[in-house]
């Protein structure tokens, strides 16, 4: 995609522009004849690395450069020996890696040598972007910055990630973060920062080509898939890094929060800064003993436990109980009913009941005996179906 909502393609024997009809289908224009870089009749020719940069699309293909203007425009210039296959747009220039001179940029219909960039020939870039002053670039060494004084390293706590899975492509989302593509197929995420990075697997292949949609959605193009993502995403690993411990028996997102069921609960406090959560024991001291079922109602959240169940109403700052405190109950499941959305089977150790929502508040409707002690699993059947 560049700018004007002009859609290029690419790809071995193809290159053109998608054109919008009225009806919402398109229309492809094929330009390898303007660009007479095939002969008639000869296919298999490869264009690859479509890039954008200061409103120009760039195209190649193993031996030439081919830009396109806005208007229209052609250009074209053949290609340095040795330069590498893949080009990076950053400010509105164009770079490339060359080898022996490593970072190069295009000036005049010629790639230049950066200063300093032979500290990049052998590192393995994976992107280049702009970063204040300069140039921030990715490579299986870590990060470096690119400016007037040459190529420095930079000394993130992020290098240790790069150093491990090794980058291939990469992209810069929204928000200023940065996502990878590993030669293992995994997707790094490294934060604006530079400071974390996390790993996340998305497939077997590296990725060559990633964009982001109108929803903030990435798209990751690998040699066999396509796969759409988010970043960050909206549930993800948490572990002592955010506050817990010990065991950790269920959760819910209630009010606003995530919330945890351990010894005792937990809710999910935001970072100052917008990052990760941290998560918060709630100072009930009649609630201290191990929360086993938690779930979230428009009513309030159920809290399963070990003496008994209880409801937290919104905008309460402590729950009440709906049966107990009683040693005897334990609280062990909580399952909404898939036939009538105004009840939910809670399960303890030997015991079961029915609560049922009336006049926007729920009670215990009826109580028996279970001939199980213990509960690893329920599934609810309709009359028809046993």
């Amino acid at each position: 995609m560049a700018p004007g909502d002009r859609v290029f393609v690419a790809g071995v024997g193809v290159f053109g522009r998608l054109h919008q009809l009225p009806d919402g289908r398109f229309r492809f224009e094929d330009l390898i004849g303007r660009l007479g870089a095939i002969p008639p009749g000869v296919r298999g020719h490869a264009f690859y690395d479509l890039v954008e940069a200061a409103g120009d699309v760039y195209v190649r293909n193993d031996a030439t450069l081919f830009r396109i203007g806005p208007d229209g425009s052609l250009w074209r210039t053949p290609l340095p020996d040795g330069l590498g296959s893949r080009l990076f747009s950053a400010g509105g220039r164009l770079y490339g890696m060359l080898a022996g001179a490593g970072l190069c940029r295009l000036v005049d219909g010629r790639f230049e040598p950066v200063r300093g960039g032979e500290a990049l020939a052998d590192v393995g870039v994976a992107g280049v972007w702009p970063h204040r002053d300069g140039l921030l670039v990715a490579s299986g060494q870590g990060f470096h910055r690119v400016d007037a004084g040459g190529v420095h390293r930079l000394g993130v706590p992020a290098d240790a990630l790069l150093q491990r899975h090794r980058p291939y492509s990469g992209t810069r989302l929204r928000d200023g973060s940065l996502a990878l593509s590993a030669d293992d197929g995994s997707l790094l995420h490294v934060s604006a920062d530079l400071a974390h990075g996390r790993i996340y697997p998305v497939g077997r292949d590296v990725a060559f080509d990633f964009t982001t949609d109108p929803e903030g959605w990435l798209w990751v193009v690998t040699e066999a898939e396509l796969v759409r993502l988010r970043l960050p995403a909206p549930g993800t690993v948490y572990d002592q890094r955010h506050g817990l411990e010990r065991r950790l028996f269920d959760f819910a997102y209630f009010d606003g929060a995530r919330w945890v069921a351990s010894t005792g609960v937990l809710r999910a406090r935001p970072a100052a800064d917008g990052g990760v959560p941290v998560f918060e024991p709630l100072p009930w001291p009649r609630y201290r003993y191990e929360v086993l079922a938690l779930l979230a109602t428009p009513e309030g959240l159920l809290i399963g436990t070990r003496r008994g169940l209880a409801l937290l109403a919104p905008g309460m700052r402590s729950p009440r109980w709906l049966l107990g405190p009683d040693p005897g109950i334990a609280i062990r499941l909580l399952e909404p009913s898939p036939f009538d959305p105004d009840r939910v089977l809670a399960v303890g150790g030997g015991s079961a009941m029915w609560l049922v929502r009336r006049d926007g508040a729920w009670r215990v409707q009826a109580q028996w005996r279970t001939p199980v002690g213990g509960h690893n699993g329920l599934v609810q059947l309709a009359r028809d179906e046993a």
